[in-house]
C-alpha cells in the first residue's frame, strides 16, 4: 500500500475511500486459474477482489498501468458463464480505470472483433419506391464489448440524420429528414464498439 486508501498489485492500482465499505471488511487478493476467450488477447494477468459476496458501499476504483493499448478494457470474468463481460472503462494518457461496485476476478484484455450490422433497410444496391423510404433501420451488435452507443453516426448523401437506439432490441431507427429524390443515395454507417473497434 503507497498510503491510507490505495493498493498496489503487480500494474495494478486499486483507490479506495474509508467509507467505501459498509462494515470493516477484509480486502484480499487471490491468484486465479482462468479461462481467456480465443477472441481476446490477455494484456494483464487477472486480478480477484475478495469479498465478492458483499457489495461495496462507493464503488472502488480499478487502474491498470500500460503503454499504446489499442482496443482495450476492463472486463469481469463470469464464472457462471464462464465469459469475460466488459467494464465501463476510461483511458488517460497511460493508465486505463473503471470502476467497480463489488468484488469479483477482473483482467485487461484487447479485442479487435467489429460491430455486427444487420437486417439493414433500405438494403444495399436496392430499388425502392421514393414514398417507401422515411427511414432507415438496422439492428446491432457487439458479442465482446457492447455497442459505444455515443460513437455511432448514420449520413445520407453527407447529412447526419438523428437516430434513437432501443436497446432491448438492439435497434437503430433514424427518421430521414425529408423525401429523397429518385436516383442513387450514399448511405454511410459508422459503428464503434466500446474498445474502438469501428465498423
Amino acid at each position: 500500500s503507497d498510503n491510507n486508501n490505495s493498493y498496489r498489485f503487480n500494474d495494478y492500482k486499486i483507490n479506495y475511500s474509508a467509507d467505501s465499505f459498509y462494515f470493516k471488511t477484509l480486502f484480499w487478493i487471490d491468484k486465479f486459474a482462468f479461462k481467456i476467450n480465443k477472441k481476446f488477447t490477455q494484456i494483464s494477468k487477472p486480478i480477484d477482489i475478495n469479498p465478492k459476496t458483499v457489495p461495496f458501499r462507493k464503488k472502488i476504483e480499478l487502474n491498470y498501468e500500460i503503454n499504446n493499448c489499442n482496443n482495450c478494457g476492463f472486463y469481469k470474468y463470469d464464472s457462471i458463464n464462464e465469459i469475460w463481460k466488459y467494464s465501463s472503462t476510461s483511458y488517460i494518457d497511460t493508465l486505463i480505470k473503471t470502476e467497480i461496485a463489488s468484488g469479483g476476478i477482473f483482467s485487461v484484455l484487447e479485442e479487435k472483433e467489429k460491430p455486427n450490422i444487420y437486417n439493414l433497410i433500405p438494403a444495399p444496391n436496392s430499388k425502392y419506391k421514393q414514398k417507401d423510404i422515411t427511414k432507415i433501420k438496422f439492428n446491432l451488435t457487439d458479442e465482446l464489448s457492447g455497442i459505444n452507443e455515443k460513437k455511432i453516426k448514420i449520413t445520407i448523401n453527407g447529412e447526419n440524420l438523428f437516430y434513437d437506439y432501443i436497446h432491448y432490441r438492439n435497434l437503430i431507427i433514424a427518421e430521414l429528414n425529408s423525401t429523397l429524390s429518385p436516383g442513387k443515395h450514399i448511405l454511410e454507417i459508422m459503428v464503434y464498439d466500446n474498445v474502438d473497434n469501428l465498423k
